[in-house]
Order: structure tokens, then C-alpha cells, then sequence
């Protein structure tokens, strides 16, 4: 019984990592080194182990620190490029603060002001098209 729980807790463990492990940034997961890493610490095999579990988890931490202000430069590029592209276009305004908007269809009747309460309709999309709001 305890043979067969321990490989259902290692088939449990290791579909989990499956799954995070796609989500890793950068170069696809190392799985051979995950598994020696894995079993020597449950092992408590310290002399086979390249650094101790503290040092292991200040890299863990380094690495996606560093993965995500990557990350973060990267977005904001695109995003800054975007921006400056779209500027140009026909029926883009820019407003003081930077949003960016075109009219795509003009209403009809007064012009609010700014104590009046006004229903738009809108869609908020990412820099590759994918949705992120649009309350209508």
C-alpha cells in the first residue's frame, strides 16, 4: 500500500509540475535536472545538492524577478511603439494624458459637460487584440 500511494503521489506531483512548468519563462524547463533536484532534496542528500533549499529558493525568486521586468521592458516597448504609430491614424486623439481613442460614430443632440452623467460604449483591447473590457 505504501508503494502504491507513493507513485500515486508522484504521478499526482508530477502532472502538476507538467501543467506549471509550461508556464515557465524563458527556455522550456530542464526536466532531468528537476527530477535530480527533486530527488535529492527528498532524499536529504545535501552533498549531492548544487545549493542548499534557501539558495535554491533565492534563485527561483532572482530568475522570475528578472523574467518579469523582462517581461515588463518588453510590453512597454510594444506598447510605446503602439502608441506612437496609432497616433498618426486618421481619427485618433490623443488625449493630455496619453489615452489614445477614436469617435466611431458621433452622437447626436447637446454636448455633455462635466456635471452630466453620459452612457459610451467602448472596447478595451491589448496590444494583440485581445479583449479586455467592454461594459456594453
Amino acid at each position: 500500500a505504501a508503494d502504491s500511494v507513493s507513485y500515486a503521489i508522484g504521478i499526482s506531483t508530477g502532472a502538476g509540475y507538467k501543467d506549471n512548468l509550461k508556464t515557465l519563462p524563458g527556455d522550456p524547463a530542464n526536466v532531468d535536472d528537476l527530477i535530480a533536484g527533486f530527488t535529492q532534496a527528498i532524499k536529504g542528500d545535501s552533498a549531492a545538492m548544487k545549493m542548499t533549499p534557501q539558495a535554491a529558493q533565492a534563485y527561483i525568486q532572482t530568475y522570475f524577478m528578472e523574467a518579469s521586468a523582462r517581461d515588463a521592458k518588453k510590453n512597454k516597448e510594444e506598447g510605446e511603439k503602439f502608441l506612437a504609430e496609432n497616433k498618426g491614424k486618421k481619427g485618433v486623439i490623443t488625449t493630455e494624458s496619453g489615452l489614445q481613442y477614436q469617435v466611431e460614430k458621433e452622437g447626436t443632440g447637446a454636448k455633455p459637460t462635466a456635471e452630466d452623467k453620459v452612457k459610451v460604449h467602448y472596447t478595451g483591447t491589448l496590444l494583440d487584440g485581445t479583449k479586455f473590457d467592454s461594459p456594453c
